[in-house]
């Protein structure tokens, strides 16, 4: 038996589900980490007189920080890292070159919208995307390539997930900037933050809730 196997037959039974408590936590900490603590690192930034373009560009540093402490736990860099060091990276680009916090708030928004025309876009190969993300953080890899060979209805599932990923992301965006550029900085600074978490949180538990009830799913 190799060592890939005993992690399969040593991982949770399938149609277990975490517990409520650890789901909070994990909503809790997403929350704290990518919303309130660079929205309070804003405005002691703006108490110390920093203008506002930079002082958002600089608040998403906390992107960058939590990019250095996931390479360093896991020795590796993933997507989600190079993402935030991208999104933190367009924003002090975009304070130096415009000045506006608005589209240094804007540019998130952006970014969200271009990886779900990415998602959209990856329903035209052998595999789409939200499978790949999927099967990485499945503790039975293995499982989802055999279901994928064999089972028409688990390749369906699949790529109805990544259908509502990408419309999911496009219409988060798109929602964003109207925010953003409708209501007051102040507001729109912790609004945009707080809908761009609470849009991932709300397509993660849809996903996982959605493959639990499927039949055809190895997470089912």
């Amino acid at each position: 038996m190799t060592p890939q196997d005993a992690a399969e037959r040593s991982s949770p039974p399938a149609g277990t589900t975490p517990t409520p408590t650890s789901s909070w936590r994990t909503i809790a900490w997403t929350l704290v980490v990518d919303v309130m603590v660079p929205f309070a690192a804003y405005l002691a930034l703006l108490g110390l007189g920093v203008h506002e373009a930079a002082a958002l560009a600089t608040a998403g540093g906390v992107a960058l920080v939590r990019a250095i402490v996931i390479w360093i736990r896991e020795r590796e860099v993933g997507a989600l890292s190079i993402l935030l060091v991208v999104r933190f990276s367009l924003g002090v680009i975009a304070a130096l070159l415009t000045g506006d916090a608005r589209f240094v708030l804007a540019k998130d928004s952006v970014i969200t919208a271009s990886v779900g025309l990415a998602i959209l876009a990856s329903l035209a190969f052998a595999k789409p995307l939200i499978y790949y993300i999927r099967r990485s953080l499945s503790p039975r890899p293995r499982a989802f390539d055999a279901q994928w060979t064999r089972s028409p209805e688990f390749r369906a599932l699949n790529r109805r997930m990544t259908w509502v990923w990408g419309l999911g992301l496009i219409t988060e965006s798109s929602l964003r900037v109207l925010v953003i550029y409708t209501l007051p900085i102040e507001v729109a600074a912790l609004l945009s933050q707080a809908m761009a978490a609470l849009a991932i949180i709300l397509l993660v538990a849809w996903t996982q809730w959605y493959g639990r009830r499927s039949p055809v799913d190895p997470e089912g």
